[in-house]
């Protein structure tokens, strides 16, 4: 959301939104009392399962299987 708001023109709310975004999902990880690495993973799973939605339904880019290796 902080790109959409520098990089492509959106209103700076989008921005303000993406930054309270990132400090809630650092907060939230940071604050778990019981195994954190567990935690963390699925909070890794989670933001990545969001991203590809984020790019599917918002940005109406749809995941495909090209991966490209180097």
């Amino acid at each position: 959301m902080i790109w959409q708001c520098i990089r492509n023109g959106r209103p700076i709310w989008v921005g303000i939104a993406g930054a309270i975004v990132m400090v809630l999902y650092g907060v939230i990880a940071t604050r778990q009392e019981f195994s954190f690495g567990k935690t963390y993973a699925a909070y890794g799973g989670i933001f990545i399962a969001m991203a590809v939605m984020w790019g599917w339904i918002v940005d109406k880019r749809f995941p495909d299987l090209n991966v490209a290796c180097n």
